[in-house]
């Protein structure tokens, strides 16, 4: 929406809104994954049908994080290409990036995850090369109360992370100043 009805959008300015607009979509996805995580686990006394519903809740939750991570790295991509040098750390970027990849193709990577020994393919195979201890389609509530997902993105430096760049990015987006006359 942002540059809808333009015809030329300076592309500087549209590669720093659409990386805003991820950053805050990944915040907000990371805030509404900690809700659902705290209520999947909230009321244990629930039928398994109630339980079930709270879990897809928490899993497309985290899937949505995933998504908004990816598009943001997507982004941010475009910006460099504009001169706008800003990254996530390379470690969640990767992360990130190949557990979208899992995710996205759950009906292929499932079953490979369901037991370590079977082979995996595409994305799996990238995603446990650089992160063997790597899990997905697993939360890890830390006693601290972070949340790490697949046992390698912890939303707590994530959402660190996603400040230092939102706030770089607003920086960057305010007008400069006009030369004096």
């Amino acid at each position: 929406r942002s540059i809808l009805g333009k015809d030329n959008p300076d592309p500087r300015a549209s590669a720093l809104a659409d990386a805003l607009h991820w950053v805050w979509s990944c915040q907000l996805q990371i805030r509404r994954l900690g809700e659902a995580v705290k209520a999947e686990f909230r009321n244990p006394r629930l039928s398994l049908a109630q339980r079930r519903i709270r879990s897809s809740r928490t899993t497309f939750d985290e899937h949505s994080l995933l998504v908004a991570a990816f598009n943001l790295t997507k982004a941010l991509t475009t910006a460099e290409e504009c001169g706008i040098h800003l990254q996530l750390s390379a470690d969640i970027r990767a992360a990130t990036t190949e557990l979208r990849h899992i995710y996205e193709h759950w009906d292929r990577q499932r079953d490979s995850f369901r037991q370590k020994t079977r082979p995996k393919s595409d994305s799996g195979r990238r995603f446990l090369r650089r992160f063997p201890h790597g899990e997905p389609w697993t939360l890890f509530l830390q006693p601290d109360g972070d949340i790490v997902i697949g046992n390698v993105v912890s939303l707590r430096q994530l959402f660190r992370e996603l400040q230092e760049l939102e706030q770089q990015l607003l920086v960057l987006q305010r007008p400069e100043p006009s030369p004096a006359k």
